[in-house]
């Protein structure tokens, strides 16, 4: 049985697979996503007690998971938000992008 963490988290792993595809990224790391999404639907226990116990250490030696995908899905676990994925679709405040600007200042209110 799946976890509802695993679901959730397999969930944003396919909806960065869908953003990267639509940007015609590269299909070796579309597919990338989707099988780490696959491998977080198939474990037999919640992802949550992996990074728990394990930490990276454990993620990565899921297989398909590798050290980028697995410091994502510690991101999300930990913080509950993948700050990736919200600059690829856009969940983030007008002032946290502006944020991200380099060099740029805040207004002044």
């Amino acid at each position: 049985m799946t976890s509802p963490g695993n679901a959730s988290l397999a969930d944003k792993l396919r909806e960065m697979a869908d953003l990267l595809e639509v940007q015609h990224e590269d299909g070796y790391r579309v597919a990338a996503y989707r099988r780490a999404a696959r491998t977080l639907l198939e474990l037999d226990k919640p992802i949550e007690d992996i990074v728990r116990d394990d930490g990276l250490k454990g993620v990565v030696a899921l297989p398909g998971i590798g050290r980028g995908i697995g410091t994502a899905i510690i991101e999300i676990v930990t913080t509950g938000r993948w700050s990736q994925l919200d600059r690829l679709s856009g969940t983030h405040e007008p002032e946290q992008l502006f944020q991200t600007v380099p060099g740029a200042e805040p207004p002044i209110c």
